[in-house]
């Protein structure tokens, strides 16, 4: 990456910019009333691959299978009414190439198993690039960055001139694009191999 500018999807990209981040949510009971709610949190799941300290898998294989199975698990439950597929995509995207293209890859193979559902490219919002790579904080930071807009039903900004991603079943998002309402699949990777997911369902406007 550029020195000051974390371009994650960049063909020369060779690093993630660290940052520091503190947050706090607040979290309630679904059945409490008389409160604006800015996002629901469907479900959660995770796993490890345990491949390498740091590499990811080339194929993306274990983030495709974590993001297929949330995807049957929320067409077969009673947890959420809607099309349970993502309106909008927060992925790690952390600055290496080697990250963008596996956890693209991933993506793109649990999309493709339900193609027929999403026929379009799915806007993905991407925050290091603004924020850094604040350690241990970045998932948790994004879900924050990412609520206001969700309230108001419309994709964040996201700082200029950012490369596409690696993906023709993706592309960044633009702050002008209509959400509506639907579900944001906020993605994170860890060292060791660790993936997971996290489904926010929001109101829109």
């Amino acid at each position: 990456s550029a020195v000051g500018k974390n371009d994650p999807y960049a063909t020369t990209a060779d690093g993630f910019l660290p940052g520091e981040a503190a947050v706090a949510l607040c979290l309630e009971r679904s059945d409490l009333s008389g409160t604006r709610q800015l996002a629901r949190i469907l479900t959660y799941r995770a796993n490890s691959d345990a491949l390498d300290l740091i590499r990811l898998p080339e194929d993306g294989g274990p983030l495709a299978d974590l993001l297929t199975s949330i995807h049957q698990d929320l067409k077969t439950s009673r947890i959420s009414t809607g099309p349970n597929l993502p309106a909008l995509i927060c992925p790690h995207a952390s600055g290496t190439k080697a990250n963008a293209d596996s956890e693209c890859r991933g993506i793109e193979q649990a999309l493709g198993a339900f193609a027929a559902e999403t026929p379009e490219p799915i806007p993905v919002a991407v925050f290091k690039p603004q924020t850094g790579h604040a350690l241990g904080a970045s998932g948790l930071l994004e879900v924050a960055l990412l609520l206001p807009f969700l309230g108001k039903g419309h994709c964040p900004p996201l700082l200029k001139g950012l490369s596409e991603p690696p993906s023709p079943r993706l592309r960044l998002c633009q702050a002008t694009d209509p959400l509506g309402s639907g579900q944001v699949w906020k993605i994170a990777s860890g060292m060791g191999g660790h993936n997971a997911v996290a489904v926010l369902d929001f109101p829109g406007d």
